[in-house]
């Protein structure tokens, strides 16, 4: 995973609200979305799955179940996106969706700004 841009809580709904039908796990890739009527549509991210208590990523094997919440560390893999719009619209206390396709399966808050303006060495 890239350096985190930022970390977040997380809070994945339920079947009842429209969530996911099963846990999610480390390793699971959803796409970051501002809002569902943002017309840019839908980024490309990493998401680490962290614990509530020393911040630690969770185990491969520990399932997140529906409605729970979990703090997490996320970065955007387009680097060229992420300079020139992440930059300008990430800040601490900005709500978003986490989705696959077009289904919203965990709401969340940015509540750190980490790796964001940083610059990333070219490959």
């Amino acid at each position: 995973m890239p350096p985190a841009d930022f970390e977040a809580s997380i809070r994945f709904l339920t079947p009842e609200e429209g969530g996911r039908l099963t846990p999610v796990r480390q390793g699971y890739l959803p796409t970051f979305n501002y809002s569902v009527n943002d017309p840019e549509g839908d980024y490309i991210i990493c998401l680490e799955l962290l614990n509530q208590v020393g911040r630690e990523p969770l185990h491969a094997d520990t399932e997140v179940p529906q409605g729970a919440e979990v703090c997490a560390r996320i970065g955007f893999l387009n680097d060229d996106l992420r300079r020139r719009v992440h930059r300008s619209r990430i800040q601490v206390g900005l709500m978003f969706n986490l989705r696959e396709g077009f289904q919203v399966v965990a709401v969340g808050t940015v509540t750190k700004i980490m790796h964001l303006f940083d610059d990333r060495p070219k490959s």
